[in-house]
């Protein structure tokens, strides 16, 4: 937008704390005739890192999210209309609209909630005892219990649970 010489542009920055479980989001508006403004968005997660709620910094509601147990949204119960251009969703993934496809982005593999299936073959499938499963799967078929944050190899939620099975 230009208005008598300025530039009117809005930046999305998104800063996340160290243990990853609480994300803070801030909307910076630049309008080059004042100073800038910000507000602070918070982002709460459930035992997956998959967003439920978003609030602002006062606590009130903005936006709700609930998923089928592959990360499709259920509609009708999902809103995302105070910041429609924010993809970061299930487990903390991206999720990819471009040209109606509808998947999540988890770095080395495309999972579409749909299927709850990976597109792409797992890289790691001779490794790891994952013998007798599709090289497809996503979490093992547990996507209640598991997460898989890189795309190649799921993980238990419950950390104490992923001691016992590796020690």
């Amino acid at each position: 937008m230009f208005e008598s010489g300025y530039t009117t542009q809005t930046y999305y920055v998104r800063v996340y704390s160290p243990d990853y479980a609480s994300g803070y989001y801030y909307v910076i508006d630049l309008d080059g005739t004042s100073t800038s403004s910000l507000e602070s968005k918070f982002y709460l997660k459930d035992h997956l890192g998959s967003i439920r709620a978003i609030v602002d910094d006062a606590g009130n509601h903005e936006e709700s999210f609930d998923y089928y147990p592959f990360g499709l949204e259920m509609p009708g119960r999902s809103s995302n209309s105070a910041n429609p251009a924010d993809n970061y969703k299930f487990t903390g993934h991206e999720f990819d609209e471009e040209a109606g496809l509808d998947m999540y982005h988890m770095n080395a593999r495309t999972m579409d909630p749909v299927t709850g299936r990976f597109l792409q073959i797992d890289p790691l499938h001779d490794q790891g005892g994952q013998n007798g499963w599709t090289p497809y799967h996503y979490t093992l078929n547990n996507p209640l219990n598991r997460i898989d944050p890189t795309g190649l190899l799921s993980t238990h939620t419950d950390e104490e649970w992923n001691d016992h099975i590796n020690n």
